[in-house]
């Protein structure tokens, strides 16, 4: 089974047992036993690997891999033949990379090549630890140790923005709207708000102070730490007496969260007309918690039954759960709303009382999770998140099947400076048909003089249905809903063709029904003079037809660049044998370098059945990315010092409201007292030199290791992420990162063999360049050197290949380029396929 097989290295972390652990639970208990393949979660645990080692090289090949150091020198081959001998593979790849004797850092080798193999699986199918095992556990929980209070990042601060009644911090006097300034004494400027939380939660009925500006007033306040339940189920009354919910998760403590929503929202008299209950971007939990939320509402029925691999139970999970009469279900109509990130629990939630004919539907197509995951632990460091199950509703309904379709779906028009775009019409996504998608118009600054604040549809029609609802039953709030849909359709498709005139663009609906378009249609994209980095996107179109042609667009579909994918071109009406043009705007991300991408065309037109017109070829390209080289030094005397930052702009372009600040420095024994830094303009190819002061402590180095932020307005934030080790002496530290280059790449090729011809440079020296090739490491070259040729060999696809190289420097600045190579097939090669 094994090309080699060496001693392994004693490994502080996650357990061996983990290995068999973790094989043992897929090989028994996962949902998909047909597509559990040895082979390929050998593959997976190798690819994880060499994600978190930059310089290991994986090869496939068939049931092995092949291991080698970029720099070409084999490590070891291992292989498997089943799932019984994949534990002993996973011990040898992790025994082969472990006495290579190339550095391995802090990596824990054993764990990345766990968390590698569950990418083998499904998408929901993994390896927790650490950190995010910590937030999965209080998210499922419900509870964590805490003050009960929510600090949020609002500008540069961090306020209290909500208050857990009767928690220690309500208690002991924290206010809304308090700015956080110490925990503990630890200075909270540049501080996250997850690391906030983290510092202030801790063992229970310990002490925590924390220091808060109220207004002109500074005060320390000594809170006692208690378990505090997350308020995950928020209510309030809406307009005429209409009871609202929204759940945001589904934790152990939801129904008990839900049931006391429901009592204050009866008292207030907010049960009487109706309810609303909000689920969108709620993207589940608990499954029994979500079934159970539901049996609030019904008196009878299957709420949730659960299937396993062999369409039977699976052992300790519930297989059924049904509705049970309590005899205070709220008997008002009932409206559930749900939008794509409407998943899993939340899912259960809305299909069970669906199916049980208790509440209609709004909003768009919710996400489709419909499987069931289980937690197994794998040693102490470690637990298995896996698939073991699929859940259905009443009438055997798969919400793995698409999801859910609801009653009513509402699909969104922007309006802005870059044109009009719609936005969830395409059946696709929507699983009804185009005409059946409410259009929602939501004008924005720049399509005329002003925006116009866009009123959450969504909510209103909800709350006009329940009012208007004979009965709480689901065909008579359909009824309603259904009246209420005509209505805002009306003034919808009303408020489009007004603010679409405004451009020019006659967008009034044909009174007859006619046959498919009959067109000549030309897409192509120019860039925009005026708004930097966005494409406009071209459509010429000639009615070749005997009849007008209203309310035509064109949409494209793309598969490999999601900003062409389901774009909408508003052309509007066109006379026969006229031509007429379309256009819109696409914002494109800096650094894009050329690329052609194929985009289908699709006609629609007023009472027209959609028709497909072609396709097209679409060049995309952006700005560079800009490049900037820093100089930092430590001055003036004592425990406060001052960080003078010199920013150089090595572009041409100029980088408008340019921040400069440090990271939260984390527990060394530094305090940052400035938060940041700025200047409204930086002109290409010059530099300004910014202020900040920081405060050192005994415990200190003699280096300090900090994070350097440069942010630029125009590029979406982050220009520069780089660390920055400050010596106290006051010596002078210069980051640069190094370029990449590489030629004038052609825009196709043939598939198969291909050099990328690289050369990378750097002001001090290359630590080590990565290549990779449509998301697999392809090439590793190591550095020492200022300047580096490396023809990078990969294989190109048919399509769309992506091509990112990774430089890194000595100091650790890194830099990347991304590549975009079309692999064509010759017509030889098609012909004999």
């Amino acid at each position: 089974m094994l090309a080699l097989l060496l001693p392994i290295t004693a490994w502080a972390g996650v357990s061996e047992r983990a290995y068999d652990r973790a094989i043992d639970l897929v090989d028994r208990l996962y949902l998909y036993p047909d597509k559990v393949d040895a082979s390929v979660l050998l593959h997976a645990s190798a690819d994880g690997l060499a994600e978190e080692l930059d310089w290991l090289v994986v090869e496939r090949d068939g049931n092995a891999v092949h291991l080698r150091h970029g720099n070409g020198t084999p490590i070891g081959s291992v292989s498997v033949a089943n799932m019984s001998t994949l534990a002993e593979a996973l011990r040898s790849l992790e025994g082969v990379v472990l006495a290579s004797g190339f550095p391995t850092g802090d990596i824990d080798v054993r764990l990345a090549l766990l968390k590698g193999m569950t990418s083998g699986l499904d998408h929901y199918s993994r390896v927790l630890s650490g950190e995010r095992l910590e937030r999965f556990d209080i998210r499922l929980k419900g509870t964590l140790v805490g003050v009960g209070a929510t600090v949020d990042l609002q500008g540069e601060e961090l306020v209290v923005t909500n208050l857990v009644a009767e928690g220690p911090a309500e208690v002991g006097g924290l206010a809304l709207g308090d700015v956080l300034l110490r925990i503990d004494g630890v200075s909270t400027v540049n501080m996250p708000s997850r690391e906030a939380a983290r510092r202030i939660r801790g063992t229970e009925a310990t002490d925590v102070v924390l220091t808060v500006r109220r207004g002109e007033e500074t005060l320390q306040l000594t809170l006692t730490r208690a378990e505090i339940v997350q308020p995950n189920v928020l209510h309030e009354v809406l307009e005429d007496g209409v009871g609202y919910v929204r759940i945001t998760h589904f934790s152990q403590k939801t129904v008990q969260n839900l049931v006391e929503a429901l009592r204050e929202l009866r008292t207030a008299d907010a049960l009487e007309k109706g309810l609303v209950i909000d689920l969108r971007g709620n993207t589940g939990g608990s499954m029994k918690e979500a079934a159970r939320s539901a049996d609030q509402f019904v008196t009878e029925g299957l709420l949730l039954r659960t299937v396993g691999p062999d369409g039977g139970r699976v052992q300790n999970l519930q297989a059924r759960m049904d509705a049970e009469d309590a005899g205070n279900e709220p008997s008002v109509p009932l409206v559930m709303l749900v939008d794509g990130r409407t998943a899993s629990g939340s899912e259960i939630l809305a299909g069970a009382l669906l199916e049980l004919d208790r509440a209609v539907l709004i909003g768009s197509r919710s996400y489709g999770k419909g499987t069931v995951q289980k937690i197994y632990n794998l040693d102490e460091e470690a637990r298995l998140k896996l698939t073991v199950a699929e859940y259905m509703l009443s009438n055997d309904r798969r919400i793995a099947d698409g999801g859910l379709v609801p009653d009513a779906s509402l699909g969104t028009v922007r309006l802005d400076g870059r044109g009009a775009r719609f936005q969830l019409f395409a059946p696709s996504e929507t699983g009804v048909e185009w005409d059946d998608v409410l259009p929602v118009v939501d004008e924005r600054a720049g399509w005329r003089n002003e925006a116009r604040p866009p009123e959450d549809v969504a909510l209103v029609m909800a709350r006009r249905t329940v009012l208007g609802a004979a009965s709480p039953s689901r065909p008579d709030v359909l009824a309603s809903l259904q009246t209420v849909l005509a209505e805002e359709r009306a003034v919808q498709e009303a408020a489009l063709i007004e603010a679409l005139a405004a451009r020019e663009i006659d967008w009034t609906p044909a009174e007859e029904d006619g046959a498919a378009p009959e067109i000549d249609v030309t897409v192509f994209t120019e860039t925009d003079p005026l708004q930097p980095d966005t494409l406009i996107v071209v459509a010429e179109v000639t009615n070749r037809g005997s009849t007008p042609l209203q309310q035509l667009s064109l949409q494209l579909s793309c598969e490999s660049m999601p900003i062409w994918d389901n774009l909408v071109i508003p052309v509007g009406r066109v006379e026969p044998e006229q031509a007429s043009v379309g256009r819109v705007g696409v914002g494109i991300r800096p650094g894009v370098s050329p690329r052609q991408d194929e985009v289908r065309l699709t006609a629609r037109a007023s009472r027209r059945p959609a028709t497909p017109v072609g396709d097209a070829i679409l060049l995309a390209q952006s700005s560079p990315e800009p490049m900037v080289s820093v100089s930092a030094r430590l001055v003036g005397e004592g425990s406060t010092r001052t960080a003078e930052v010199t920013v150089h702009n090595d572009s041409s372009a100029s980088l408008v409201g340019l921040e400069v600040y440090f990271a939260f420095p984390g527990d060394l024994d530094v305090e940052l007292i400035d938060r940041a830094s700025r200047t409204g303009l930086l002109l290409g190819n010059d530099e300004e030199t910014f202020s900040l002061a920081v405060k050192v402590g005994e415990g200190a180095p003699d280096v300090l290791p900090l994070l350097l932020n440069v942010e630029a307005e125009r590029y979406g934030g982050l220009v520069a992420d780089w660390p920055l080790a400050l010596p106290l002496s006051g010596d002078p530290v210069v980051l640069k990162a190094p370029r990449i280059e590489a030629g004038a790449l052609p825009l196709s090729a043939p598939v198969g063999p291909f050099t990328l011809p690289l050369t990378v440079t750097d002001d001090r020296g290359l630590a080590h360049v990565v290549v990779l090739a449509n998301g697999r490491k392809a090439a590793w070259a190591g550095g020492g050197a200022v300047s580096l040729k490396l023809p990078a060999e990969v294989s190109l696809d048919a399509g769309l290949n992506s091509l990112v190289v990774l430089a890194t420097d000595d100091q650790g600045v890194e830099h990347r380029e991304r590549y975009v190579v079309r692999g064509e097939v010759s017509a030889a090669v098609d012909a004999d396929e």
